[in-house]
Order: structure tokens, then sequence, then C-alpha cells
């Protein structure tokens, strides 16, 4: 392994797959943080010998450094080894994809750490995705954030519309009804007669 220890790069770059295969099966002869130091010019590298490390099961304390390299290098790649890595520091990944303005992770680890309310205004508010929003409060079964998503939903008509034709076994339209001719009191009379369209429309569909 002295070989490998004093030419790790120049391996690496002649046989990337057969060199991490030696680094794996030698682990002991040379420290996971003496890889990733002799490789910190080389992040995607660096993400190839975790991502084996982690295929056996080892290297558990470097998955928040492999956050980090997936965030600044392979950001397509975050999410889904964020959904299938079951332990890291949520708050550190929330700050880095905050600091990154990645909405859709932060939605995920932000419903994965119990906030879910924000998680929810990310979704309408942030990525305008009612859609998402919808399937977020179904997959969490919670009152709360159907009302939350009803408030939301009172400030554009479109979104009035997906609520009452996709979500009618959760929430109650007449409650949606009651918020709307509440709200269309501040509104002018054009506004109050196309919010009463978009309800009487809808009522009469799902009657």
């Amino acid at each position: 392994m002295s070989q490998v220890k004093n030419d790790l790069t120049k391996l690496m770059e002649i046989d990337a797959n057969l060199t991490i295969r030696l680094l794996i099966e030698n682990v002991g002869s040379l420290p996971t943080e003496k890889v990733l130091t002799q490789l910190e010019m080389y992040p995607k590298l660096q993400m190839a010998y975790l991502n084996s490390l982690f295929e056996r099961n080892e290297g558990e304390e470097f998955v928040d450094f492999a956050i980090k390299l997936y965030a600044e290098n392979e950001p397509p790649l975050l999410l889904p080894f964020l959904r299938k890595t079951a332990v890291y520091d949520i708050a550190k990944a929330i700050d880095i994809c905050e600091k990154k303005q990645y909405i859709n992770e932060m939605v995920y680890l932000l419903g994965r750490s119990g906030n879910r309310m924000k998680a929810l205004d990310l979704l309408v508010n942030k990525l305008g995705r009612i859609d998402s929003a919808i399937d977020f409060c179904r997959e969490n079964d919670d009152c709360d954030l159907w009302n939350s998503l009803v408030d939301a939903a009172m400030k554009r008509p479109d979104h009035i519309t997906e609520l009452l034709n996709t979500a009618g076994k959760y929430i109650n339209p007449l409650n949606i009804i009651e918020k709307v001719f509440f709200l269309s009191l501040h509104y002018s009379v054009f506004c109050s007669f196309s919010l009463a369209c978009i309800i009487s429309m809808n009522f009469f569909l799902k009657s």
C-alpha cells in the first residue's frame, strides 16, 4: 500500500474504480481522513470513494461531509442521497441547503425534522406548487397543515380551484367557500364575481 499512499492522485487518474477498491479493502492501512485529504482537490473522487465506503455500511462519520460535497459539486444527486441516507445532522444539512437555496431539499429536510409548516410555506410561496403542497398534506395527515394550506390558497384563485378539485376528501369545501366569500368583501365586484364563479363551478361538479 506504500505506492498507493504516495501516488494516490495519479492512481485515481489512471483507474479510479480499481484504486477506490484497493483503498476500501485496505482502509486500516490508509485511514479515510488521509484519503480525503489527499483528494481534496478532486471532490468528485472524494464522493466516489465515500459512496463506496457507505455501500459497505462504513464511514457514517463522514456523511455530513458527503452532503456538503453533493451540495457543492452534484446538486441533482443531493436529494436522492438525503432520502436514502438514514443518519446525518439535519440542522447542518438544512443550513447548507438554505445557503444554496435548494428549496426541494429544504422541504424534505424540514418535513423530516418536524418543521412541516415551514416546509409547506416553501412549497406554496417559494415553488408555487399547490399540487406538491396537497401531496405533502396528505402524506402528513395533519389538520393544522390543511388549514394553513387553505389559508395560503386564498391568495390565488387557481390554487382554490386545485384544492376543491383534488382535496375534497381531506377538507370541507364549505370552509373554503366561507373564507372566499369573507375575503371577497375586500375586493372589487369583478374579483368577487370571478371567485364566486370558481366556487359555483367546482361545487356543481362535486354535487
